[in-house]
């Protein structure tokens, strides 16, 4: 009986990492596995204190949920994998170790425990994680900063007088400055998303 009960453990067990590590997508020959979404999503979450919304795993819109993540992950992959491949954006070693310890600190507090230990990540595994979202997101700010365009008087002019925007209500000064600001954040947000497209493109992302 003991014996029975221990082998549908193990079948159970076998089967929950089965189904963590099934493969959602996947970067040329790297595989994307709900394993690697779910410690992205936890880590996201304990790294940066998002409140808005709980990592809702297991209700009935996971698979919304999980492809939202989804894209999250694979984007912050392949920002990582090209700043690798350039050796831009570099983090200190020791800083990964800081971080790292202080999220985990926060994850083993967290109701993320219990689904933190079951996916049972290894240091090292847990080391590159880390490594990937800092470096990821220093290498979003040097594009954010090199995709700063000029903005021209002649596309201020041609907004205010599209929008019909009240000079009345600001001086005209600030009412340019403000518009120059949107427009070049506009055109650099657009410079960033075409960046992104190419770098879907260039890893081969292929979502299942």
């Amino acid at each position: 009986m003991k014996f029975l009960v221990l082998m549908l453990s193990i079948l159970f067990s076998t089967q929950i990492l089965a189904l963590s590590n099934r493969s959602m997508a996947a970067l040329g020959k790297e595989f994307v596995s709900k394993r690697d979404v779910q410690i992205h999503s936890i880590l996201q979450k304990m790294m940066y204190q998002y409140k808005s919304e709980n990592l809702d795993f297991e209700s009935v819109k996971q698979d919304e949920f999980l492809n939202r993540e989804l894209g999250n992950y694979i984007l912050e992959r392949v920002i990582f994998l090209e700043a690798k491949s350039f050796g831009l954006a570099t983090v200190e070693a020791s800083l990964v170790k800081r971080e790292g310890s202080k999220v985990l600190g926060r994850i083993l507090k967290s109701n993320f425990s219990k689904l933190w230990k079951e996916l049972g990540v290894e240091t090292d595994e847990y080391d590159v994680f880390v490594e990937q979202k800092l470096r990821s997101r220093k290498f979003i700010s040097i594009k954010k900063e090199a995709a700063q365009v000029l903005v021209t008087d002649r596309e201020i002019d041609q907004y205010m007088q599209q929008n019909k925007m009240d000079k009345e209500l600001i001086s005209q000064e600030k009412l340019r400055s403000r518009v120059k600001q949107y427009l070049g954040n506009k055109q650099g947000e657009k410079q960033l998303r075409e960046w992104f497209e190419l770098l879907r493109n260039k890893y081969q992302v292929r979502v299942f």
